[in-house]
């Protein structure tokens, strides 16, 4: 991964790098076991592929069975599922300039997430507005009242699925008297949460999702010079993005007898809130760019004057 230069942030930037590749072959591998089906394995090789050029190739699996069952299904859910891959080219055509292309993708696909029941409290409503009489109403009970025992029942679509991933190539060009820079990068994320927002067995919320894709791409260029009592760095940064997102719910055949007024005439009829829907269309595009600098004045060894 490749961080920016921080413009958008108010005091800083955390910058990750991931490790580069080199023209030493080397190699490794790791699997672990565990309780609960747990199974991982991480493997990573390098090297040369020519005089100029290097590769480096990481993948990474990870599989658990949850404690968690969901009674209604059979399904052991929560669990963990996660898919991911790692590679890259090193291109080094002179001792003066590095260009470097990575690229990365990753994937989780558990059925997730929901939780067990452990107790209710009362609240201030009236006692026919309380769990107990709602589930006693449609002839509901919970699927268990022992939380060690960790079972649910929910009964809507669960979800949690994730695809991340993007490209990013950096040309790092030592021209003497200082160092050019550019990068290039786009980044997506995928993802498509779904929920049982009801919690319950009930088919009160039949459906809740809220997926949502993201793509974003950046440039930047900076020149970089040190030596003697002055250092400075100047560039220009651009960046684009563009989020969409679309969300849905449905209410079910037991909404009415749930959510309205016990007793009246609309929460007898199932029909009054089956098939209710909201839904929403959320597009958002952000650009922006800038021009940066920064000089470092070495007025002494100990005292250093550094406007930006």
């Amino acid at each position: 991964m490749t961080a920016s230069n921080g413009k958008d942030t108010a005091v800083g930037a955390i910058n990750f790098t991931t490790r580069q590749s080199t023209f030493d072959f080397e190699g490794r591998a790791e699997v672990t076991v565990g309780n609960l089906g747990f199974k991982q394995a991480k493997a990573a090789e390098e090297g040369p592929l020519s005089n100029t050029l290097a590769a480096r190739l990481a993948l990474s699996a990870s599989d658990r069975r949850s404690a968690i069952r969901n009674v209604a299904t059979g399904n052991w859910i929560n669990e963990q599922d996660n898919h991911g891959l790692r590679g890259q080219l090193l291109w080094r055509p002179s001792g003066n300039v590095d260009v470097t292309l990575q690229g990365d993708f990753s994937a989780q696909n558990p059925e997730c997430c929901a939780q067990i029941y452990v107790r209710t409290g009362s609240t201030q409503r009236a006692l026919n507005r309380q769990l107990a009489a709602l589930a006693a109403a449609q002839g509901y009970s919970v699927s268990g009242t022992n939380a060690f025992d960790r079972l649910t029942d929910v009964d809507a679509d669960l979800n949690a699925g994730n695809k991340i991933g993007g490209a990013n190539l950096r040309v790092k060009w030592d021209t003497g008297p200082g160092t050019f820079t550019s990068v290039t990068a786009w980044r997506f994320w995928n993802w498509k949460p779904a929920n049982d927002r009801d919690f319950t067995g009930l088919p009160i919320t039949t459906r809740s999702q809220n997926p949502s894709q993201q793509d974003q791409w950046a440039q930047e260029f900076r020149y970089s010079q040190s030596g003697g009592r002055f250092d400075f760095v100047v560039g220009l940064f651009g960046f684009h993005q563009k989020i969409r997102a679309q969300s849905v719910q449905v209410q079910g055949p037991a909404a009415s007898l749930w959510l309205l007024a016990p007793g009246s005439v609309l929460a007898a009829n199932p029909a009054v809130l089956d098939g209710l829907t909201a839904s929403n269309d959320i597009r958002l595009d952000n650009t922006s760019a800038a021009l940066f600098g920064q000089v470092s004045w070495k007025v002494t060894d100990r005292f250093t004057v550094q406007p930006g």
